[in-house]
């Protein structure tokens, strides 16, 4: 089945990690919004921030019964009955319609209550995205509703795609819009797709840490933030200084320790490890076929976790202001240098949305665990020889 996506952004996958973002709305469910009609795909296109509007061509699987739940019809039979098996017996108005059958079961995940009618009504967008995952979860690959609610059964519909991983991108266009936002006719122009030399960190967790995956939300009054260094809790931040001694190796900070860590080679070890902007110098060395540890997206989070824990064991300050956050959750909050706030949270932290901070937040997850008494990792048997590297080439 071909179906159309509008963006702004350029990319040469689609990542689950970011259900719910895009335009902010989710008046459908809560996955990754295409339509059977390319000018449909170019108009919410114009409806994202960004001077360059695309239009995505992809490649999905087709509709089947058991697979999509259609916003203005009831669900197939089979597909309540899997609902059933884990939220218990739906009443008869809940699976009158995809619509009200999305919005109920969202609402019993996030342990709403009220009357059927209060239920079927509205849902959080905390709710839509626990929802999204639970229908993927029991086979539901798509949420349709009619291209044109004046003429549903013209058979043109909008999906919201649920798994990233039957998303087969065809090509990428650039089109122009008109003063009113509609598509140009002739106006599309084909993008080459340029592929990432390494999966995402978002991949990376979604295939080696699912525990991990996926966005989670935090009311922002039972939260503490941290983002830059005249926050309250800067030394919460893997960038804040910190001074380590590993292996007798000295480091300026557990993201100094991290990056480090990262390869697998003297001379990207020595360039990392000497640079003034490791992170920086880290995103050149890995861009580079053969310097990163062939198993890094399987030990990410593991080495993260020790480089917290060796922080945690030698920064009196740091253990401090972790034992004072006890009580709330923590986030890393990620903004834009102008201050506005970013359209999307990449996976170590959170953006605000509403009264919310919503985003994979790995980094303050972790940092709970470790506050909490409650982190475990394993490292690989030879991390210390990455070590060793550092010692013979400074």
């Amino acid at each position: 089945m071909i179906l159309y996506h509008g963006t702004t952004s350029m990319f040469d996958h689609f990542d689950l990690a970011h259900l719910g973002e895009g335009d902010g709305k989710s008046k459908f469910g809560v996955g990754h919004y295409a339509s059977s009609v390319y000018d449909t795909a170019a108009l919410y296109a114009g409806k994202c921030k960004g001077r360059t509007k695309y239009v995505y061509t992809l490649d999905v699987p087709e509709l089947t019964d058991f697979n999509h739940i259609v916003s203005t019809k009831p669900p197939h039979k089979v597909i309540i009955e899997k609902a059933e098996e884990h939220v218990g017996k739906l009443p008869d108005l809940a699976k009158s319609s995809g619509k009200a059958f999305r919005k109920y079961i969202g609402n019993l995940i996030i342990g709403n209550k009220g009357t059927i009618k209060k239920m079927i009504g509205s849902l959080s967008i905390e709710g839509e995205i626990e929802v999204s995952k639970f229908l993927y979860k029991i086979g539901v690959l798509y949420l349709v509703w009619a291209q044109s609610q004046s003429r549903p059964d013209n058979g043109q519909i909008n999906v919201a795609i649920l798994d990233d991983s039957i998303i087969n991108i065809k090509k990428i266009e650039k089109v122009k819009l008109d003063e009113k936002g509609k598509y140009i006719d002739g106006s599309n122009k084909s993008v080459k797709i340029k592929k990432k030399s390494s999966a995402s960190i978002a991949e990376a967790i979604r295939k080696y840490y699912p525990e991990y995956w996926g966005d989670q939300v935090y009311p922002i009054a039972q939260s503490v933030f941290f983002n830059k260094k005249i926050d309250d809790h800067w030394i919460l931040s893997n960038m804040a200084s910190c001074p380590l001694e590993i292996e007798s190796i000295p480091f300026k900070s557990s993201e100094h320790l991290f990056q480090t860590l990262k390869f697998a080679t003297p001379v990207s070890i020595t360039a990392v490890y000497q640079s003034k902007s490791p992170k920086m110098t880290a995103k050149h060395w890995q861009s580079i076929d053969g310097h990163r540890r062939a198993d890094w997206e399987q030990i990410v989070l593991d080495v993260m976790k020790f480089c917290l824990q060796q922080k945690y064991e030698q920064c009196h300050e740091f253990r401090e202001e972790l034992e004072k956050t006890k009580g709330y959750n923590i986030v890393e909050l990620q903004v834009k240098k102008t201050d506005k706030e970013l359209s999307r949270a990449n996976a170590w932290g959170v953006k605000t949305k509403g009264q919310n901070y919503v985003g994979p937040n790995l980094m303050g997850r972790l940092l709970m665990e470790l506050r909490d008494g409650k982190m475990e990792y394993k490292l690989p048997e030879d991390w210390n020889k990455m070590l060793e590297k550092i010692s013979r080439n400074e």
